[in-house]
């Protein structure tokens, strides 16, 4: 509207940018910033792309430059760029938090700790009232590519119900061990996570504790709806790996490397 130049310095997506999962958002895109347009969760692109299918998929017009990155290649995982890792939030310390944020990041929706106010953000999953023995069993008897749980006390906060932390409680729960980052698969493990929970705990994990908020942040009310009627994660893991492959082809003309 204000007839500017839009310039974007393109940046790496620090979790490769070659591999999508997850489905684009099915309901509520565009009414939160977290699903502002309807990409997946794991998308595979840069912020430059990711201008250009906005500019032009939204129909906004607006005159865009994207300054391209050298030397990146779509393969690479942040550290290898040789870049310098500056936390985009407290809670994003490290390099090595995008991947523990890409396991655990929808759980923010629930009613459980994932390891805020420790060093590690977004690698524990606890509750007071949780087993960490049992949901490290029932995770790893799953086999998930290039992950394991190890059981875990741990001192964390638990959302209130402004989904604010509140103070820091022992929480037993588990730890979340990427030690295969190529093989692993964020969001299908967020996906078993929501599964084992809801079936060890069907009456104390709540995925929609903050209801519509929890839902945006998905992108979809399937999961909570699922949750709701203690049903299986699994036929979205299937739908979503599907929607998954339909977004690398729509993706495809805004690619840049």
């Amino acid at each position: 509207k204000a007839d500017r130049e839009v310039i974007v310095l393109d940046r790496p997506n620090p979790i490769r940018g070659d591999i999508v999962e997850g489905a684009p958002c099915e309901k509520y895109a565009g009414e939160g910033l977290v699903t502002g347009f309807d990409y997946p969760l794991r998308h595979g692109m840069t912020v430059g792309e990711l201008a250009h299918m906005y500019n032009e998929e939204k129909g906004i017009g607006a005159k865009l430059t994207v300054l391209k990155m050298q030397g990146w290649r779509r393969d690479m995982w942040y550290e290898e760029t040789g870049l310098v890792w500056m936390p985009p939030s407290p809670n994003m310390p490290t390099v090595d938090s995008a991947l523990y944020f890409a396991t655990t990041g929808l759980l923010q929706g629930a009613n459980i700790s994932y390891g805020i106010k420790t060093t590690t953000p977004f690698q524990y999953i606890g509750h007071p009232d949780f087993s960490g023995e049992d949901i490290a069993n029932a995770l790893n008897e799953r086999d998930l590519p290039g992950v394991f749980f190890v059981p875990k006390y741990y001192q964390s906060s638990l959302p209130l119900d402004n989904g604010l932390p509140n103070e820091p409680m022992l929480c037993d729960g588990v730890m979340t061990v990427i030690h295969d980052r190529n093989l692993w698969k964020p969001v299908e493990t967020q996906l078993h996570i929501i599964d084992v929970l809801n079936s060890l705990y069907p009456d104390l994990f709540n995925i929609a504790r903050a209801g519509r908020p929890a839902n945006i942040r998905m992108g979809t009310d399937k999961i909570s709806v699922a949750c709701a009627r203690r049903e299986s994660m699994m036929p979205i893991l299937a739908e979503w790996k599907q929607k998954a492959e339909e977004f690398k082809l729509r993706r495809e003309k805004y690619l840049l490397y």
